[in-house]
């Protein structure tokens, strides 16, 4: 079965998409994660990986769970977003290119 890439970025507060990490799924994963939009998206990949350790910048952070003890969203999951990954690396390279762009002029 085909698997599929998608990219989790968290958005910092000039909207700013911060790459976070590459999930990997396929079959139902997959159409689960292509087809669930807002909430239920990321309540889907909470279950999905919750408990689950991973290493960012040498640090390891350990997926919460959607919800806190007080039955309130836990920090962790607001401000993201997922895209597949083909189109984060499109959007990577047009932002790449703009930052060069602006960098050095037409000389």
């Amino acid at each position: 079965m085909e698997k599929r890439l998608f990219v989790w970025s968290t958005v910092d507060a000039s909207k700013k998409y911060i790459p976070f990490i590459v999930i990997e799924a396929d079959g139902e994963t997959a159409r689960e994660l292509t087809e669930r939009k807002g909430e239920q998206l990321w309540l889907f990949i909470a279950n999905k990986l919750e408990g689950t350790t991973i290493i960012k910048n040498g640090r390891e952070i350990e997926i919460p769970p959607y919800f806190n003890e007080y039955k309130r969203k836990n920090l962790f999951w607001y401000n993201n977003v997922l895209e597949a990954y083909e189109e984060a690396y499109e959007r990577l390279k047009e932002e790449i290119k703009e930052q060069l762009e602006d960098y050095y002029d037409d000389d």
